[in-house]
């Protein structure tokens, strides 16, 4: 089945479908939040916390393996960009209908990085969002 152990007395198993990586077996979310309209703008972690020169810092090496977003006016579309260090890593990610979600990502972090969420200036902001990045652990 390719499973072993880490150092840090977790299983790990190779997850084909990102590149033959071994990740662990349980994801984490990374939670960020916003009330009213979100838009040019780093989304809130961790109560108020923003700010695009700090962010949620890894404790070890992990890949980010999905993200799923909900705001409250469907109709509106708004753009998202997941930040890696500050810089943009992945796709720009678009509500439809106020969702977005994608299981498929696979965006390495190592230890020390930070990550955090950007919301897009757009003609239509999203308003009181909920938005979590999915993270696995990786040797």
């Amino acid at each position: 089945i390719g499973m072993s152990q880490g150092a840090d007395g977790q299983l790990y198993s190779v997850d084909s479908t990102r590149g033959n990586k071994q990740l662990g077996l349980v994801s984490y979310p990374l939670q960020w939040g916003k009330n009213n309209a979100a838009g040019n703008e780093y989304l809130r972690f961790g109560g108020d916390a923003r700010d695009g020169a700090a962010g949620v810092t890894l404790i070890k090496p992990g890949t980010i393996v999905g993200i799923s977003i909900l705001g409250t006016n469907a109709t509106n579309v708004a753009e998202f960009e997941i930040e890696v260090d500050g810089v943009q890593v992945g796709s720009t990610y678009t509500t439809t209908a106020g969702v977005y979600v994608d299981a498929t990502l696979n965006i390495d972090v190592d230890l020390g990085e930070y990550v955090n969420l950007f919301a897009n200036n757009v003609a239509t902001e999203l308003e009181d969002v909920y938005a979590v990045i999915w993270i696995k652990d990786r040797l």
